[in-house]
C-alpha cells in the first residue's frame, strides 16, 4: 500500500481546468494567442495534406506562416491542449532579481564616502 494514498495533483488539476472549459469559463485570447491557435490549427489539419508522408509538417508549416522553427518549438513545448490561455505571452522579467549591496560596516562608522 505504500505510494497509493490520496489522488494524484496531476489529475485533479487536469480535471479541475476542463470543468471550467465546459462551463465556459475562459478568458478571451489576446491577438497573439489567436494567432498561435491558428498556426496549431493549420500545423494539425492543413500540413499533413501538402506532406508527402500526411503527416504534420513544421518545416512547411513555418515556411507558410514565416516563423522560425524554433519559435515554433517554443509554443509546442508550452502549448496545453485543455488550456488554450497556455499561449498568451509569458513574463520575461527575472524570476528572482539581485538585491541591493551595500556596505555595512564603513557606514555604521560614520567615514565620509569621499574618504
Amino acid at each position: 500500500m505504500k505510494g497509493k494514498i490520496g489522488c494524484p495533483t496531476q489529475i485533479v488539476t487536469v480535471f479541475g481546468r476542463l470543468k471550467n472549459l465546459l462551463r465556459g469559463e475562459t478568458k478571451p485570447l489576446s491577438a497573439k494567442a489567436k494567432f498561435r491557435l491558428k498556426v496549431f490549427d493549420w500545423h494539425t489539419h492543413e500540413s499533413p495534406k501538402y506532406s508527402a508522408n500526411g503527416k504534420p509538417d513544421a518545416k512547411r508549416m513555418c515556411r507558410h506562416f514565416g516563423l522560425p522553427r524554433s519559435t515554433f518549438y517554443r509554443w509546442k513545448k508550452r502549448f496545453d491542449k485543455t488550456s488554450p490561455a497556455s499561449l498568451e505571452n509569458k513574463s520575461t522579467a527575472p524570476k528572482k532579481r539581485r538585491g541591493p549591496s551595500y556596505d555595512c560596516g564603513r557606514a555604521s562608522l560614520g567615514y565620509a564616502v569621499g574618504n
